[in-house]
């Protein structure tokens, strides 16, 4: 009877170790999800590769139109003198 006794009160211990794991699971996955959502809505604040390639290109266009009128400008200068 005594062995029973203890066998019951251990599974009961068990059990209510098992409901308190599963409670801390719980809350860990709600905390993984809110800094998954976190992470997200915060890398959405950020310029990705495509769009940020038209705005290169149009710069280096602008930048090689610079350098091309300053070199054409230096050799001038250099064949009227």
């Amino acid at each position: 009877m005594e062995n029973s006794v203890k066998i019951n009160n251990k599974i009961t211990k068990l059990e209510t170790q098992m409901v308190n794991v599963n409670e801390k699971l719980d809350n860990l996955d709600e905390k993984l999800d809110k800094g998954f959502r976190d992470v997200k809505k915060e890398m959405t604040c950020y310029v990705r590769k495509e769009e940020f390639a038209t705005v290169k290109n149009v710069v280096f266009g602008m930048v090689g139109a610079v350098l091309t009128a300053f070199i054409t400008g230096v050799i001038y200068l250099v064949f009227n003198k």
